[in-house]
Formats: C-alpha cells, sequence, structure tokens
C-alpha cells in the first residue's frame, strides 16, 4: 500500500488491423506519462475499472474509489455522509442506468445519481460483478474465512446468494473465483478452483483441467471470456498442462501454440475482449499480451509497461485500454498517424521517399535502403548491393510501370526483373536526384543538385540537360495536364517550361526575413492550380493569379514539407508541427478571398504525428486504398482519412464544485452563499479520455457576464466580489474538430445580501434621507416664517411708533396750536369777518383731530393680537349681502384661531378687493367665502359663477386700470402666502390664499404681548 506507483500512459498506434499489429516492440518507441504518489495522483494499486455514462473513468483501488477525467484523479467522497462497505474495492461495473456498482472485501454497493446504496450487508469478498445478457448484475461474493465462494445475482438491491440456478452445485468443484462469462450460445461459464463449469438449461458439464488437478486448489480459474467470433478463453494462474490460457474448442482445452508463445505456460491474472475482438492477456510475470487472430504482440516492463505483473484490462467508451498493474496504470490509444521505423523493418528512420505502387504495395526509400511494406510486413528489396544499403533519394512508377530510383548520385530503373543504371548525355551518373516526374508525352524529368541541373529523359537515356543558371536552380518538378512541367525553385519561386520557354512566378515579397525559400513539393491539378510547399508557407498559381496561405491565414505554422489530397479532394500539409487537414469548401473559400482565414484541424503529437527533424527530400503519397503516406527524417507516417473521420468523443460536461471563500459548498437546487461573498470558483470538467487537452471550453455567468468567455482549456472559473442576486452559471465543451455538447452544464446560485445590501435597508435609507430633507425643509421653513415673522413684528412695532408719535407730538401739537387759535378768534369781536374765518378754521382742524385720532387708533388697532378674523369677515359678508344680486354664503372649517395682525389684515383686505370686484363685475348669483384652519395652513377661498374674465390678464394686471390684482399679490406676497386666481369666460372665478400655519397663526407671546 505504501509504494510508490508509477502510471504510464502508453500510446500505441495502429496499422492495418486497428491497434499495432506488426513487430511487438511498438511501445517503447512513444513517451508516456507519469503521474506518482507524492503527486497525489493515485495513491493506491489500481484493482478495477469502469467507464460510467457519466463520461469519467473510475478506479477502484485499495484505498477506495477514484474517478478520472482524463486530467486529474479526484477521490470520491459522498455529499450525504455514506460510506463504502470498504474502502478496499476489488471489482466495478458501469451499467446504462447510470449504476456504479462497487465490489469491495466486504460487499457490494451501488452507487447512482450521487447516492450510495448497500446491496449486500454481510462480510463478503466481491471478487467479480457482471451484467448478463438478460440485463441482470451477477457477482462472484466470498468469505475470506473460512473460504467459501457463491455465485450471486442482484434481485431487488439485495444480492441473492447463491444464485437460483438450478443444477448449479459449486461444493463439489470447490470454490467459485473469478472466473465468470455468459458464451455466445447464452450458457454461463464459471470458474473454480479445480474445474471450469458449464451450465445451461438446468444442466452442468463440467471440464477439470489437468494443472488444477495436480496443483490440488492452490491455483484456479482467474478469468473466463467469450468473444464475438464465438471462441471461449478460459485464463488459469497455473500454468502448465493445460493450465495457463486455453481455448475451449468442443468441450476440449487447447493452447495457442506459436513460435514465439505456448499460452499454456503463462500464469493468467486476467483477460479481456475489446472492440476488435482482440484478446488482452494480462499475466502473472510477464506481462502484456494482445491476441488478434494469428497475430500475437507482447508488451513487458522493458517495453514500457508498468508492470510485468498486470491486475485489470479494461476499455472505455472512447476505445481507450487501460492495463492496471501492481505499480500503476498504463493507457494504449488508438492513434489517428502510424509511424513505421526500424522496429517495423525499415533500413533506416530517414525516409526521403515513398512509393504506392499500383500492385498495392508500398516501396520505401530510406537513407539504408529500399523497402517495401506488403500486407503487413516490411521487407528489404533484394536489388544490387548499391541500392540495398544506399540512399534513396526519389522515386517514380512511370505509364509503364517501370520504377526509377534516385539512389544516392544515380539513377536505377527497376522493369520488374532487373535494376539498370540510367546515365546522363556524357554517359555519367546524373547526379543526387531529388526531383522525379513523367509529362503527358512520357518524357521523365529529372532535377539533381549536384551539380544542379534539369534533365529530360525520353526511353531510358537522357535527351536534354538544361544546367544552371539557364534553367534556375529547383527541388521539385511536377507534370501540366496542359502540357510542359512545372519547377519548385530553390528560390521559394514557380517556373513553368515547356518548348524550351521559361516562365518565372516569384514569391519573393512573401515573408523575405525567411533564408532557405526552398519549394519542398509541388501538386498540380487539373484545373491547372499549382500548389508549393515552402518553408514560408503555402504557394499557389491559377491562371496567372498567385495566392499564399500562411500562419496569418490559419496555419498553426509555416514550414511545409510536403502535401497531396486525398480522396474527398481535402488537402493534407505536413507541416513542422503536424499533419494538417484543410477541407475542400475552406479551400475553394480561401482561393475565393485569399485574405481569408481557414479552419484547419491539427494531427499533432497527441495524435502519432513526429516532426523533430526535416526531411532532406520530403515527399508524400497517395495509395490506392486512400491511405495517405509522409517520408519524415523520422521514419514514415501514415493516416488514414476515413479513420481521421471517425469524430471525436464529445464528453458530457461536469460542474464539480463551487468554493466561496476557500470554503466549498454543495451543489443543489438551493445553494445560497453568505452575504459579503468576496472570492467565488467554480471547478467543471469534460471526462475526455483520449485526448483531454483538445477540449477547449467557455462559460457564462447569467447574471453577469453578457458574453460567453472563451477560456481555452483551463477548468475553473473564477468570480470575485459579485453583487447579491440570483445567478445561473452555464459552461460547455467542444473538440478541436469544432464538436461542441452545446447543452453543457448549469448551476444555479445565489448571493445573500448583508443588511445594508437588502431592500428594506434602503427603504429605511431613502426614509431616513426623506426624514433628514425634510428636517432639513422644515428648518428652512422655520428660518423663512422667523425672518418673516420679524418683518411682521417690525412693521407691527413701526405701526405702534407712527401711532405714538402721532399720538404724542403731531395731534398734541395741533391741539394746542388750535388752543392759540382759540385764544386769538375770543378776541376778534364777534360779526368781524376775521372771526368768521377764524371760527370754519377751528372747525375744519377739529375735523383733522378726528380723522387723526381715527388713524392712531386704527393702526392701535391694527397691531392688535386678538383681531377676530372670522367674525370681522361675517360683519363683511352681512353688509354686502344686503346690497348684492345673489346669494353670499359665508363657510368656516377648523377652530377658529387668532390670526397674526398684520396677516389677519392684510388676508381681509385681499378678500375686501376680490369681494367688491366679484360684486361690481362679476354679476354672480352665488357668492361662497370659505374660511380654512388647519394645522399646517390657514386657507381662505372666495368662489362665484359669475362671468368670469380671461386669466391673461393677470400679466398685464396693471393695463386698463386692473391694479386690484396686482395689489392682492403684493399683499399675498407680502406675508409669504400663495394666491392662486382661476377664471374662465362665463365659468366663474375662484381665489384662494394659503398661508402657512407658522405665519399665520399668532403665537401665545404674540397674544399675551396684545391682552396688554
Amino acid at each position: 500500500m505504501a509504494r510508490l506507483i508509477l502510471i504510464f500512459v502508453c500510446l500505441a498506434l495502429t496499422c492495418e488491423r486497428g491497434y499495432a499489429l506488426e513487430p511487438s516492440h511498438r511501445l517503447s518507441q512513444y513517451g508516456h506519462s507519469v503521474w506518482k504518489v507524492q503527486d497525489g495522483a493515485l495513491p493506491a494499486v489500481p484493482e478495477a475499472m469502469a467507464h460510467g455514462i457519466d463520461g469519467y473513468l473510475w478506479i477502484g483501488t485499495t484505498w477506495g474509489l477514484l474517478r478520472f477525467d482524463g486530467v486529474r484523479f479526484v477521490p470520491w467522497t459522498s455529499a450525504h455522509g455514506e460510506q463504502f462497505a470498504s474502502k478496499y474495492i476489488t471489482s466495478l461495473l458501469a451499467t446504462d442506468d447510470g449504476s456504479l456498482w462497487i465490489g469491495s472485501i466486504l460487499g457490494l454497493d451501488r452507487l447512482r445519481d450521487g447516492r450510495l446504496t448497500r446491496i449486500s450487508t454481510g462480510p463478503g469478498l466481491v471478487l467479480k460483478i457482471q451484467v448478463g445478457r438478460d440485463g441482470r448484475v451477477w457477482a462472484v461474493q466470498g468469505n475470506p474465512s473460512p473460504i467459501e465462494r457463491s455465485l450471486c445475482v442482484v434481485q431487488d438491491d439485495r444480492l441473492q446468494c447463491p444464485a437460483p440456478l438450478p443444477g448449479l452445485d459449486l461444493s463439489a468443484n470447490s470454490c467459485c473465483t473469478h472466473g465468470l462469462a455468459q458464451g455466445p450460445d447464452g450458457s454461463l461459464w464459471v470458474g473454480a478452483d479445480m474445474a471450469l463449469l458449464n451450465w445451461r438449461d438446468g444442466k452442468t458439464d463440467v471440464i477439470r483441467p489437468a494443472a488444477l488437478e495436480a496443483n490440488r486448489g492452490m491455483g484456479g480459474i482467474s478469468a473466463i471470456v467469450a468473444t464475438r467470433r464465438g471462441d471461449l478463453w478460459v485464463g488459469m494462474n497455473t500454468p502448465g498442462h493445460e493450465g495457463g490460457l486455453q481455448r475451449v474448442v468442443d468441450g476440449k482445452l487447447q493452447p495457442l501454440l506459436s513460435p514465439e508463445l505456448d499460452s499454456s505456460a503463462l500464469m493468467i491474472y486476467t483477460l479481456f475482449v475489446d472492440s476488435h475482438d482482440a484478446l488482452w492477456v494480462g499475466t502473472g510475470d510477464q506481462g502484456l499480451l494482445r491476441i488478434h487472430g494469428d497475430r500475437v504482440e507482447r508488451f513487458r516492463s522493458s517495453d514500457g509497461l508498468s508492470s510485468d505483473t498486470v491486475l485489470r484490462i479494461y476499455e472505455d467508451r472512447e476505445g481507450n485500454v487501460w492495463v492496471a498493474t501492481t505499480r500503476g496504470l498504463d493507457r494504449f490509444r488508438d492513434l489517428e498517424v502510424v509511424t513505421y521505423t526500424t522496429r517495423e523493418g525499415l533500413s533506416s528512420d530517414g525516409v526521403g521517399a515513398v512509393l504506392p505502387r499500383a500492385d498495392g504495395s508500398i516501396w520505401i526509400g530510406t537513407i539504408g535502403g529500399l523497402n517495401v511494406l506488403r500486407d503487413g510486413e516490411i521487407t528489404t528489396v533484394d536489388a544490387p548491393h548499391r541500392i540495398r544499403n544506399a540512399q534513396i533519394t526519389s522515386m517514380l512508377e512511370d505509364a509503364a510501370g517501370r520504377v526509377w530510383i534516385g539512389v544516392e548520385q544515380s539513377m536505377m530503373l527497376y522493369d520488374g526483373s532487373k535494376f539498370t543504371p540510367v546515365a546522363d548525355a556524357e554517359g555519367r551518373p546524373p547526379g543526387l536526384v531529388v526531383g522525379l516526374a513523367q509529362d503527358q508525352d512520357r518524357n521523365v524529368w529529372m532535377e539533381a543538385i549536384t551539380p544542379h541541373r534539369l534533365m529530360r529523359v525520353a526511353g531510358s537515356k537522357v535527351r536534354e540537360q538544361f544546367p544552371a543558371p539557364d534553367i534556375p536552380a529547383a527541388r521539385k518538378v511536377a507534370a501540366d495536364p496542359a502540357g510542359g512541367i512545372w519547377l519548385g525553385l530553390v528560390s521559394g519561386d514557380l517556373a513553368h517550361f515547356r518548348n524550351g520557354r521559361l516562365d518565372v512566378l516569384s514569391y519573393a515579397e512573401i515573408n523575405p526575413t525567411v533564408q532557405d525559400r526552398r519549394v519542398n513539393q509541388l501538386l498540380v491539378q487539373q484545373d491547372g492550380a499549382v500548389l508549393g510547399a515552402t518553408e514560408f508557407g503555402l504557394i499557389e498559381a491559377q491562371a496567372g493569379k498567385r495566392r499564399t496561405l500562411t500562419h496569418a491565414n490559419g496555419l498553426p505554422c509555416e514550414r511545409t514539407f510536403s502535401m497531396l489530397f486525398d480522396a474527398a479532394e481535402d488537402l493534407w500539409l505536413y507541416l513542422e508541427c503536424g499533419l494538417v487537414r484543410i477541407r475542400k469548401s475552406e479551400l475553394a473559400a480561401w482561393r475565393a478571398d485569399p485574405s481569408r482565414r481557414v479552419a484547419v484541424r491539427l494531427f499533432d503529437t497527441l495524435y502519432g504525428s513526429l516532426t523533430s527533424r526535416v526531411p532532406f527530400t520530403p515527399e508524400a503519397a497517395r495509395a490506392r486504398d486512400g491511405r495517405l503516406w509522409f517520408a519524415s527524417a523520422n521514419g514514415l507516417q501514415m493516416i488514414d482519412p476515413a479513420r481521421a473521420d471517425r469524430g471525436d468523443f464529445v464528453p458530457p460536461v461536469h460542474i464539480e464544485a463551487i468554493l466561496a471563500d476557500r470554503k466549498s459548498y454543495s451543489m443543489g437546487s438551493q445553494l445560497q452563499l453568505p452575504p459579503l461573498t468576496r472570492d467565488i470558483e467554480l471547478a467543471y470538467t469534460a471526462p475526455g479520455l483520449a485526448l483531454p487537452q483538445k477540449l477547449t471550453f467557455r462559460y457564462r455567468l447569467e447574471g453577469y457576464d453578457e458574453h460567453w468567455q472563451e477560456v481555452g482549456a483551463r477548468r475553473q472559473a473564477f468570480y470575485n466580489d459579485l453583487p447579491p442576486g440570483d445567478y445561473r452559471f452555464h459552461v460547455t465543451a467542444c473538440t478541436q474538430d469544432g464538436a461542441c455538447n452545446a447543452q453543457g452544464a448549469t448551476v444555479a446560485f445565489a448571493v445573500l445580501p448583508a443588511f445594508h445590501q437588502t431592500p428594506w435597508f434602503s427603504v429605511i435609507v431613502a426614509l431616513a434621507a426623506a426624514a433628514l430633507l425634510w428636517a432639513l425643509f422644515a428648518w428652512r421653513l422655520r428660518q423663512v416664517a422667523v425672518r418673516l415673522r420679524s418683518r411682521l413684528e417690525a412693521s407691527l412695532e413701526e405701526r405702534e411708533r407712527i401711532a405714538r408719535e402721532l399720538h404724542d407730538t403731531f395731534l398734541q401739537s395741533v391741539q394746542g396750536l388750535m388752543l392759540k387759535f382759540q385764544s386769538a378768534m375770543e378776541k376778534i369781536p364777534v360779526g368781524e369777518p376775521a372771526r368768521h374765518i377764524m371760527e370754519q378754521a377751528l372747525e375744519r382742524a377739529d375735523e383733522v383731530m378726528v380723522e387723526g385720532r381715527t388713524r392712531v387708533t386704527a393702526l392701535r388697532r391694527s397691531t392688535q393680537g386678538r383681531h377676530d378674523f372670522t367674525a370681522a369677515i361675517r360683519m363683511l359678508t352681512e353688509r354686502v349681502a344686503e346690497d348684492a344680486k345673489g346669494d353670499v354664503r359665508l363657510s368656516v372649517e377648523g377652530e377658529p384661531r387668532m390670526l397674526h395682525p398684520v396677516v389677519g389684515e392684510e388676508a381681509q383686505r385681499i378678500l375686501t378687493e376680490a369681494l367688491n370686484n366679484t360684486l361690481r363685475h362679476a354679476n354672480a348669483r352665488n357668492i361662497h367665502i370659505g374660511i380654512i384652519y388647519s394645522r399646517r395652513e390657514f386657507v381662505v377661498r372666495l368662489v362665484d359663477d359669475g362671468r368670469g374674465f380671461d386669466v391673461e390678464v393677470l400679466k398685464v394686471a396693471a393695463a386698463d386700470g386692473h391694479w386690484g390684482l396686482a395689489g392682492m399679490r403684493e399683499r399675498a406676497r407680502k406675508i409669504q402666502a400663495q394666491l392662486e386666481i382661476a377664471s374662465k369666460p362665463d365659468a366663474g372665478t375662484s381665489i384662494e390664499l394659503r398661508v402657512r400655519a407658522s405665519i399665520a397663526y399668532a403665537t401665545e407671546r404674540r397674544e399675551r404681548r396684545s391682552a396688554h
């Protein structure tokens, strides 16, 4: 348990029949990824695996249950506090209903929809779980002490042991082990310690392997599997006669015998049949074997396997085969790009030429000789010594079926029976030929680089030679269907040569900083388009138009080695960073708009492509079966476009966790995060087990994000200081091909508000603000009222002063003058005219004194606070009612209060003026005077039903002698009152005076003062 566990993810390439079937040393040539215990990836030995419909790879270990999304191993824990029967998990089974059946050393559990259900409650070691064709779940269970095994079936969420199988008796054959399988005919095969039992229709047949009889129960049948072809394989952990790996044929056991393998000598721990109907064999000390037909592959720790002791083998829904060993977990993946090197039989890893022949064979020219791939086998061509170990630089099969082979500094012609050297016009070797083509006239053109020259061959002899600089130095030559040939020049330009005429199309302005500008390969299409693979991208010429496809157009990198079209007319480019496919439609769109970015699919090292070194003479070719072959310095690479189109698996998307301020929360329909949450992290994933690096994600937080956020391969979302509210997080995943899980995954949550973030707090703040504003307004009103009262009080005091002065000075002085005039008059005899004049003057003086005293009395009265406004208006109403033509009424609302003397006087004068106007001009039938005493204001209102007038006259109040209205407004402004006058012709008139209570009513101080 405490040992260090290395997990090797091993990438095994495929050939014609699915997985890598040629030599048995395929594993060691590819890199592997290692997870160590101290990294927290896999804490214990893997014992069982299952791929659920949720996309996760579930791994049962001696420590517990893990789930793997292709990137991270995460221990499973129940959100509801449930526990497994035991953390030592021995078997797993994922069924289509979403259940994960978990067998342990103490029983059986079922995990579905996040809830764990105990199926068996008693102690019992669950060795194997399997689903039958009828959908029932079977289990092999046993108690370790005493050793006792039972074949059980799950019914009504309970494990029924033994299963109700009449006629099946295990007791006579010791105990049942891991062996359990259902044959093609529906029969049940059960492995026991010393026998193999076949139960069908209530009858049991027994096969007793000799190796188990000799071993007396110390071993046993460890595994039983049935292939779709109908083969039944039995694995025993005891080697020997009828032991090891055996196939059941007509009720008898037969080992697999070949020059490389005797299957009876193996110690078998586990067996598995994959989706290709190949048998995978896990041994106790000899690693892993894969048997497909009569072909056997072996992988051991020396080949990169994590251990030679294989415990379990499992194939997931994406086609990955997982191998659990005592030291880790290995993954075998069916790659799109297959590479052939010296391990497969090539003379050298450096491949300079590839030629698919009409007979279906693939001729491969390496820097160490010529090889042929036929029926999955690579052999060396039986050729003269100069070809056998020499560098092959170019190859061509002409219209006659002859093969032209550039061999170092010479050219060889193979006619099917012998190799003949081809000399130049002087009878010497033509040099290092890097380009070959046959034109419409059946001339073979050769381009050599030592020295640089172009040669035309007719028959088998060089007829013409065009040395540089007559013909610019080139690297590749291709025939033009319209006649002549095209040359790919070392300058990066294209040239057309026909009948001695040379036309050059220059691309010097394209990326001029590139030093090596050679054209690595040419393709000429039937429509006349010429494509060149260059060091600075793809170039094309068509009908005099030049186009370039570079990084700016969407290429992942620009250095292009070779290219070719597949059967669907999609273009494949062999770039420095891998193989790239450009769809026919994308290519047409680029030709219509050369500035367009094209959509490409990159097959990089994750798909098996190897491009670490530049090939000397890069070439590519398409075989008759549609497969594409690319020469490289690391070997010959092949891709089948039909298999590349199988489409990437689009995994489901899961939101795994929500962390708020570093605290984890369980996701539910009512998830609520606490107030003032600052940092929120959402962890999500899409379990892609084959190519998790190629998955990209985008997400959006509804209620916060306006647009989708494209985040690439990142699997966390971060939000800070979200305001309170309801949110919905939505995440989706897409593959490199653009296939997306549009539904994705969602989770809703709410951030609760703090008290100061609640609507109630806002209401309280609004009310407090309103109260404060009202207090400020009231304070301002009080200030205004105080200032107004101060002015009114000053006015009253001024009136009192004037009254005193008039009484104490003026009237007294006038009275003294009158007394003197009286004395003077009495001295004038009666009857004198002067006496009469003096008497008249004294009478006039008496009238002035009376008027003066009246005025002083009026001033005195105007300063008295006990002026009864209601009584005064009632007297006024009664007086005018006697002479009015209509009905004059007075109404009083509220408790009458004493008015401030100035307010009362001004209000009375305004009302008197309004009433006089009504009596003189309105011709009203009804006049209503209303007085309202309220706590907030004092209101005086006069309403009549007279003929009214145009209110526009108010704007020119002084016009035509209308000084009364202006005077009324002046008096209203004097006491800070609101005067509203509303009238329309023939609609009556309404005059209303409103005075705030703080101004209108007399204070106690004023009343007390007036009383004195």
